[in-house]
């Protein structure tokens, strides 16, 4: 506030409408740098504790299953989809399963 304050008293009078936009969202995004925090997760923590590669390989396979299926729409495409979608599902029940056993 008193950043802001400060910035119109010095801009007062004058009919710089440049000037005054810079001095109000300076302020106001050094305001929102101090006050809104940032909250980012750890790049090597997964957000799971069950989650691992082998979940992150059959995600991969799945989308690019998808991604040819939407290119391609053709049945084998659509077989392959439906097969790797399945292997995904299962991979990360098992590794939801072994996290509750551990």
């Amino acid at each position: 506030r008193r950043e802001l304050e400060d910035a119109i008293c010095r801009l007062r009078g004058g009919d710089d409408i440049d000037g005054w936009y810079s001095a109000v969202s300076g302020c106001m995004r050094s305001v929102a740098e101090v006050h809104i925090p940032r909250k980012r997760a750890p790049v090597d923590q997964s957000m799971v504790p069950w989650w691992s590669e082998a979940c992150s390989l059959g995600i991969r396979d799945g989308n690019r299953a998808y991604r040819l299926l939407r290119k391609h729409q053709v049945e084998s495409n659509s077989v392959k989809f439906n097969r790797l979608r399945a292997v995904a599902r299962r991979v990360v029940k098992g590794m939801k399963r072994a996290g509750w056993r551990d």
